[in-house]
């Protein structure tokens, strides 16, 4: 209809929504964009084409789903989940790709060795028991703050929603980036030498799930971004919510009448909107006036 494409959309992982996103402002799959923006992290940044929508996911849709994953019902203690839910919150503040990557695979690390004092092949850390406390000091410093939610651990995701994250749901499988995150997941399972020390951490199922959600990191992280802000669809919900607590509150109804109360309270709020504008504009001119009359009579 002539307008412009947004620059940028922020949505839950709603299969639905994210491939009508993609088709309709970047004209390509999602599959294609997330592997599209993967490469374009490779490059130099001056070289790096921009979509045209950037396609994002509410941070708090990723950590409420990753607080309910099946794996934790394997886990007797709650500080080891809320060891992992942090790593997770650790990557979506990365901002340079080697920080996510060193990120992912240290979580990868310790995970994945049953023995804490194995030795990794990874520069000066040794050990996963050192993966370990480099993930705890990155936490620290960044002071990584995340709002756990209690019930999640006594009500799992949704079967359906799991299974999709255990199917690959964006099939990544023989892409960029489905190859790149299948390479860091090998080689946090090699190991030189054995150890003895049992590691309290050990949870391959994890790592089954994260490396899935991790083949659509683009979509979640501020990697590759001019800034680090969270993407958020607060908003959106919140104005959903007043809908359907305050239009809705008298139940179910037909849908003509609902377009004709809608209609009103989107014109209502534009007239307050518009009202709120010649507030502004009005306190605005009043302030600028007093100004000059300020440094005139200076």
């Amino acid at each position: 209809m002539g307008a412009p494409k947004p620059k940028q959309v922020v949505c839950d992982f709603s299969r639905a929504l994210l491939c009508g996103i993609s088709l309709a402002f970047n004209n390509q799959t999602i599959k294609s964009y997330v592997d599209d923006s993967f490469n374009a992290m490779l490059r130099p940044f001056g070289a790096r084409k921009r979509p045209d929508t950037i396609i994002r996911v509410d941070v708090a849709h990723l950590i409420h789903a990753a607080c309910r994953w099946n794996c934790w019902k394997f886990v007797r203690h709650y500080s080891i989940k809320e060891f992992y839910v942090r790593c997770i919150a650790l990557m979506v503040e990365c901002l340079s790709f080697s920080d996510f990557q060193k990120i992912f695979y240290l979580t990868c690390v310790v995970a994945l060795q049953s023995y804490q004092d194995v030795e990794i092949d990874y520069s000066e850390i040794l050990t996963a028991k050192d993966a370990r406390k480099t993930l705890e000091g990155e936490i620290s410093v960044r002071a990584i703050r995340v709002n756990f939610d209690e019930s999640a651990g006594d009500e799992p995701e949704h079967p359906k929603a799991q299974a999709m994250t255990e199917c690959n749901e964006l099939d990544q499988n023989g892409s960029s980036i489905g190859d790149w995150v299948d390479e860091q997941v090998g080689r946090a399972k090699k190991n030189q030498r054995d150890g003895e020390e049992l590691n309290p951490l050990f949870l391959p199922k994890f790592v089954n799930i994260l490396s899935q959600r991790v083949k659509e990191f683009p979509l979640w992280t501020s990697v590759g971004m001019d800034c680090s802000t969270h993407a958020t669809s607060s908003y959106v919900e919140g104005y959903f919510n007043d809908i359907k607590t305050r239009i809705l509150k008298t139940g179910p109804m037909r849908v003509d009448k609902f377009l004709i109360k809608h209609a009103n309270d989107i014109h209502g709020a534009t007239l307050l909107f518009s009202s709120s504008m010649i507030n502004f504009k009005a306190t605005r001119n009043v302030h600028n006036t007093d100004l000059m009359m300020k440094e005139e009579s200076q």
